[in-house]
């Protein structure tokens, strides 16, 4: 099977529309794109055609590889199609490879952020990381969703409530500064507990000034819980559309002690129903052991897990192609079972010779 591409730097009328039918990630949006655009970041959209007809749709961003002369084709999630099929799926990937080598695009990133139809269609010289997500169905009744609480998420609910968990929500700059300091005392408590220091920002390119103009945008919004009158629980939900998806979240140790999270979670699912939402992704589940609790947190919220799996390929043309090697021990590495200063010590060998041509 061979499909036709079409591919442009403005969306095509009514793209949201059209991702609408093909059941697209909230991150192939224009409302997401708009959002994150930037001189180093320009959007483009890609159709895929059997025949005439649309199969499949992908829209993301072309990037400078580390700042440099050469560029590179970054995706947030993957491949949208409504059909599903793993024959249209395969062919849309080495359609839009084939068209990165003709247009001197030195790589393909291919991310999985609320890709909850992701289907297998491997191939090469696309690598696969597998990651999964929770993701809670609002399209229900609130009794039913309620209901899908398990006993003892109801129960730390009932605590935070009585304990004075106030509910709010807002578009203000101010929001997201109380949310990133609340992410510090996060990352202080997590430290203290032996998860090891980790990046507050996680979703790549997604900083404050990204954050306050989709709040402007009212493309997002900073739910979070008071207590009193200081802010104990935040979280940065972006919102196109039918779908929400929760990225950024932060709690100090007082909001953990009123378990602010779990009235959190709930209030701002409720919200998210009644406004019309059909889904509320919580999140991905970070790797290793001791990030269960997190997993079990959002499955006994009712959520349900979906696995997918994030793809890129090496670089594809000369002369970076004589850093793949690098690449690849570096992966290599990262899923490794050896300890963290063992990985940090290598991480800081091989990017001496990659020196961040493998970021984004």
């Amino acid at each position: 099977m061979e499909l036709s591409i079409l591919v442009s730097r403005e969306p095509v009328h009514e793209w949201d529309e059209m991702l609408d039918v093909h059941h697209g990630s909230i991150y192939l949006y224009t409302g997401w794109l708009n959002g994150i655009a930037s001189v180093q970041r320009e959007p483009v959209y890609f159709l895929f055609k059997d025949n005439e007809e649309v199969v499949a749709m992908l829209s993301g961003f072309i990037r400078p590889v580390c700042n440099g002369p050469h560029k590179q084709l970054f995706f947030y999630s993957g491949i949208a199609s409504a059909q599903n099929n793993p024959e249209i799926l395969i062919a849309a990937k080495k359609a839009l490879l084939d068209y990165a080598r003709k247009n001197n695009y030195y790589r393909v990133i291919l991310k999985s952020y609320d890709y909850n139809t992701y289907l297998e269609a491997r191939i090469k010289p696309y690598c696969e990381f597998k990651r999964s997500e929770c993701v809670l169905d609002l399209n229900c009744s609130e009794n039913d969703l309620i209901n899908g609480f398990k006993d003892s998420y109801r129960r730390n609910m009932k605590r935070g409530l009585s304990r004075g968990a106030a509910f709010g929500f807002g578009f203000e700059a101010g929001l997201v500064d109380a949310m990133l300091l609340l992410m510090n005392e996060t990352q202080r408590v997590r430290c203290s507990k032996g998860y090891g220091k980790y990046g507050l920002l996680t979703m790549p390119f997604l900083n404050r000034d990204e954050m306050v103009r989709m709040l402007e945008q009212r493309n997002a919004a900073i739910f979070y819980i008071r207590l009193a009158e200081r802010i104990v629980s935040a979280q940065f939900v972006v919102m196109i559309r039918t779908k929400a998806y929760g990225i950024l979240m932060g709690t100090s140790e007082d909001g953990y002690h009123i378990y602010a999270p779990s009235v959190l979670f709930y209030k701002t699912a409720l919200y998210l129903r009644e406004e019309g939402f059909k889904s509320y992704n919580l999140g991905g589940i970070p790797i290793g052991r001791k990030n269960k609790g997190v997993e079990k947190f959002k499955l006994d919220m009712g959520a349900r897990l979906y696995c997918s799996s994030e793809e890129a390929t090496g670089f594809l043309l000369s002369p970076l192609r004589k850093y793949n090697f690098l690449l690849w021990l570096r992966k290599t590495v990262s899923f490794g079972f050896l300890p963290w200063k063992v990985k940090n010590f290598l991480f800081k060998i091989i990017d001496l010779f990659l020196k961040g041509r493998e970021h984004y």
